[in-house]
């Protein structure tokens, strides 16, 4: 019996043992994987809401989100984790996964489950490195800050599957009465598959606006309103623009029909969507993966050219304003000279009516006194020579008739 009891307790003690082993290589193994993790070698932190691509010898082989509520299907495509996907076993095969007379996925294995609470959270294998190694990009973005737009310019390992603001301008966009307008917009966006939205545009925030703006300068005319009416306006799906952009009729390109056969669209089904003319939105959702939500017009500015015109026009017309206030001041003045000299002129010639020639001989008394005042104005008519008889000369006249008269 003692021989049974101290069997089985050297028993326990190797089993505490080894435990006791397990669980420091554990606390190890944890620690030494957060810090691998921290430089994506062999594992990778995903946040909360963010997705990355894993490269094998840089190729593209999975993408992997951290997403409560969400999980990725067979054609990388952000769903929600309650809806089951349907695969074929080719697809099946292509995902890692296994086929035992049921469409199933790699995720519903029972180990990997498992797996997934052992490496806990967003922890996440990568692959054996340098072979296995998680896709970065520069990515250029928009965003507002205190009410002004602050331009980022990164290296990213990530991609965002929740719902982002990013800000853009537009600038030249032409009301319905042709001014020139310089709009800030705040595009609310969600990646439906990291996949595509990584590897099937370039920059594909800069590819979505540019493929979207040329819609937006069409549909500001079209309203036939007033820019202040846009400032603020939030625009969702049940909306005037986003109908505008549902009904724009997009032209698939040959690469875009491409895409759509890869994701198992037949030929008519794609002819079908081109007669429905399916809009911008449909096309960067599902061929490129970018679902834009909602755009508000967050602020609203005229143009600097229009600005410049409108400050000439307001400049010109104040100097022609400046200019008819002085002609007309001008014009008054000579009024009221004129008025003045005229009531002058009926006085003097009433005096001269009622006083006769004395009353001419005291006016041209006073012209030539007037005259004296100034240099070089000694220039008397003759006329008022002959009203002043100045000389003498009508005095030795009458003389001499008084003498013939003798």
């Amino acid at each position: 019996m003692e021989k049974v009891i101290e069997g089985l307790f050297f028993i326990a003690m190797i089993v505490a043992m080894v435990a006791g082993i397990f669980f420091v290589l554990f606390v190890l193994f944890s620690i030494m994987a957060r810090a691998l993790a921290n430089h994506n070698l062999f594992f990778t932190l995903i946040r909360e809401g963010e997705g990355k691509a894993f490269l094998h010898n840089q190729a593209f082989e999975k993408a992997v989100i951290r997403y409560k509520g969400f999980r990725l299907d067979g054609r990388w495509n952000v769903v929600e984790s309650n809806r089951r996907e349907q695969l074929t076993v080719k697809e099946v095969k292509a995902k890692g996964g296994f086929w035992d007379g049921k469409k199933r996925r790699k995720e519903d294995r029972w180990w990997y489950g498992l797996l997934n609470k052992f490496m806990g959270g967003g922890l996440a294998w990568v692959g054996i490195w340098p072979f296995g190694t998680v896709y970065a990009y520069k990515f250029r973005w928009e965003a507002l800050k205190d009410g002004k737009p602050t331009t980022h310019d990164e290296l990213l390992d990530y991609v965002f599957v929740k719902s982002s603001v990013y800000y853009t301008k537009l600038e030249g966009a032409e009301t319905f009465g042709m001014v020139p307008l310089d709009i800030g917009l705040n595009l609310t966006i969600r990646v439906t598959n990291p996949y595509r939205a990584l590897f099937r545009a370039h920059q594909w925030l800069e590819f979505a606006v540019s493929r979207i703006a040329p819609y937006i300068r069409q549909y500001i005319p079209a309203t036939k309103k007033e820019f202040k009416e846009f400032v603020g306006v939030k625009q969702g799906p049940d909306s005037e623009l986003f109908q505008f952009l549902g009904t724009s009729k997009e032209k698939f390109t040959v690469e875009q029909k491409k895409q759509l056969r890869e994701q198992g669209h037949p030929e008519r089904e794609i002819e079908d969507m081109e007669l429905a003319g399916k809009g911008i939105l449909w096309v960067l959702r599902e061929i490129y993966g970018v679902d834009i939500q909602s755009i508000e017009f967050a602020s609203i500015t005229v143009g600097k050219e229009y600005e410049t015109a409108q400050a000439l026009k307001w400049s010109a017309e104040r100097k022609k304003e400046a200019i008819e206030i002085e002609a007309a001041a001008e014009a008054k003045k000579i009024d009221i000279i004129a008025e003045a000299e005229a009531r002058k002129i009926r006085t003097v010639a009433q005096a001269i009516k009622d006083f006769g020639e004395i009353g001419l001989a005291s006016k041209a008394m006073d012209t030539i006194k007037e005259a004296s005042t100034k240099a070089g104005n000694w220039i008397i008519p003759s006329n008022l020579l002959d009203a002043l008889r100045i000389g003498g000369q009508g005095g030795r006249e009458k003389k001499r008739e008084g003498g013939d008269k003798k």
